[in-house]
């Protein structure tokens, strides 16, 4: 009779989803598992979004940057041609030629990194936007799993608890009887 007790507890419990229900606290757990995981998912998602936006505009800057400072080059290599100048056999801008020439090899330096730099955040952005599209099908994914898990799971672990619950009453009751019947036998030998 003592050992029916806990297995009157337990079968109680399995069939209410109490807490020694073994089924029902894997099946919760899985369900916040996919909660979490979309919401993460989500989260990311999100943050992928705006760095596409950010390095679309980062990019946009570094290819007008490449722009200007091409422009700026070519001012400073015209300047220092027009530095150049005579005037009545004195050249009076001929100290600032070396700093035009410098400021144009720099300028053109800058440039071909800018415009190098814009390529790059361009390639990086198209990477964003596939990594995007792939979180955001896990998402999806997640959110469908766990419409699976939390909705047409539970009439199956119903069933199956249902299930269980008869079979270890079933248990119970037979091992009740067999220990009726053998404390009966104990107490009257035949």
């Amino acid at each position: 009779m003592i050992l029916t007790l806990p297995a009157l507890v337990v079968t109680i419990s399995i069939g209410t989803g109490g807490p020694l229900d073994p089924l029902g606290s894997t099946a919760a757990d899985v369900i916040d598992g996919l909660n979490r995981i979309a919401t993460t998912l989500d989260r990311v998602d999100s943050s992928l979004r705006s760095a596409v936006s950010t390095l679309k505009g980062a990019e946009s800057s570094a290819t007008d940057a490449a722009g200007v400072t091409k422009s700026l080059g070519t001012a400073m290599a015209d300047l220092a041609d027009a530095a150049d100048l005579r005037v009545l056999g004195t050249q009076p801008f001929a100290p600032l030629i070396p700093q035009f020439t410098e400021l144009s090899k720099r300028s053109a330096a800058l440039s071909r990194s800018l415009a190098t730099t814009g390529t790059s955040l361009g390639s990086s952005r198209a990477d964003l936007v596939a990594l995007h599209d792939d979180v955001a099908a896990l998402a999806d994914l997640a959110r469908s799993l766990n419409r699976a898990a939390d909705g047409s799971a539970a009439p199956k672990l119903i069933a199956l608890r249902v299930v269980t619950s008869l079979l270890l009453a079933w248990l119970a009751a037979l091992a009740a009887l067999m220990l009726f019947d053998a404390r009966r036998g104990v107490r009257h030998p035949k």
